[in-house]
C-alpha cells in the first residue's frame, strides 16, 4: 500500500489504521457512510483469490508485519546495529516495568537477553517502540541459543539474567546488589566470576577478621566482604540455561560422556 514506507518510518496510530479500515469497508459494498451488515466478511476478502477472496490489503497484519522487522533490526548482533538500536536501549529501559528498576537503569540492557519488562504504557515511550515491543510479547519473542561460545557467555548481562532464579533475583535491589554495582561496577557474568574467584584462594580464611590482601581491601567500602562473595558466588553458579557462564558446550558434554562410559 501507499503508507507502507511512511508506516516503517514513523509508524501508524491506532485510530489512523481504524478509519482506513472503516474507509476500505465502505468502498468495498459501496455504503456511502451507512451502516450495513456485510454479505462477506473482510476477512474472508482479505484471502488470495485461489482461496476465493479478492486479495486485500489487510491493513492490521501488515502493520504488524512491518513492526516484526524493526524487531528483527533491533535484535541484530552488536556491530550490525544500527544508531537507532542504541537510543532504544536506552528508552526500553527508561520505561520498564517499575519493579525491575531496583538495579537501575544503566543495568538493563536488552529485554531479551535479560527477563525485565517493558511497560507498553509507559508515556515516555515512543510510539513505534510500543508497537513493536507488543509484536514481541504477542509472539513471544525470545533467545534460543543452539550453541553459545564462553567469551559471549561470559559478556551476558548479569543482573535479571535469563537463566536466573526468582528467588535469587529478590536480593538484587538490597545492599548487597547495590554494593555489586556501586562499589565494584559489576555489570556482566564475567565481572561477577572475576569478583568471586578469590574466594577459592587458599590465603583467605573466609573469615569476618580476614587479613588476607583481596579481603581487607573491599573491607574499606563495605561489610563484611566474605558474606557478600559467597553471593556471588551463588548468583554466578545459578544461571540454568546454555547462556550461563559455567553452562558445558556440546563438546564438553560429549568428552564428559565418553569418560563416564570408560569408567
Amino acid at each position: 500500500g501507499y503508507t507502507q514506507y511512511l508506516t516503517r518510518v514513523q509508524g501508524m496510530p491506532k485510530g489512523t489504521e481504524d478509519t482506513i479500515k472503516k474507509r476500505m469497508d465502505d468502498f468495498i459494498w459501496a455504503k456511502n457512510g451507512e451502516r450495513k451488515a456485510n454479505t462477506i466478511a473482510m476477512s474472508t476478502l482479505q484471502r488470495d483469490k485461489d482461496e476465493g477472496g479478492l486479495g486485500l490489503l489487510d491493513i492490521g497484519a501488515r502493520n504488524e508485519a512491518i513492526d516484526l522487522m524493526r524487531l528483527k533490526t533491533y535484535l541484530l548482533p552488536p556491530g550490525q546495529r544500527p544508531v537507532w538500536c542504541i537510543l532504544a536501549d536506552l528508552l526500553l529501559a527508561h520505561s520498564s516495568v517499575q519493579k525491575f528498576r531496583n538495579v537501575g537503569e544503566r543495568t538493563l540492557r536488552n529485554p531479551f537477553l535479560q527477563t525485565w519488562r517493558v511497560s507498553l504504557s509507559a508515556k515516555d515511550l515512543p510510539s513505534n517502540l510500543r508497537h513493536m515491543m507488543a509484536a514481541a510479547y504477542k509472539y513471544d519473542t525470545k533467545f534460543v541459543a543452539t550453541e553459545v561460545m564462553d567469551d559471549l557467555k561470559l559478556q551476558m548481562p548479569i543482573w535479571y539474567h535469563i537463566g536466573a532464579k526468582e528467588k535469587l533475583e529478590s536480593i538484587y535491589g538490597n545492599t548487597w546488589g547495590q554494593c555489586q554495582r556501586e562499589v565494584h561496577d559489576i555489570m556482566t557474568t564475567g565481572d561477577m566470576l572475576e569478583h568471586a574467584r578469590h574466594l577459592s584462594s587458599t590465603d583467605c580464611s573466609k573469615r569476618k577478621n580476614c587479613k588476607c590482601t583481596k579481603c581487607k581491601r573491599p573491607r574499606t567500602q563495605m561489610r563484611q566482604p566474605q558474606k557478600m562473595q559467597i553471593k556471588c558466588n551463588a548468583q554466578t553458579g545459578q544461571p540454568h540455561c546454555k547462556m550461563g557462564p559455567k553452562a558445558r558446550s556440546a563438546h564438553e558434554r560429549r568428552t564428559r560422556n565418553r569418560r563416564w562410559r570408560r569408567r
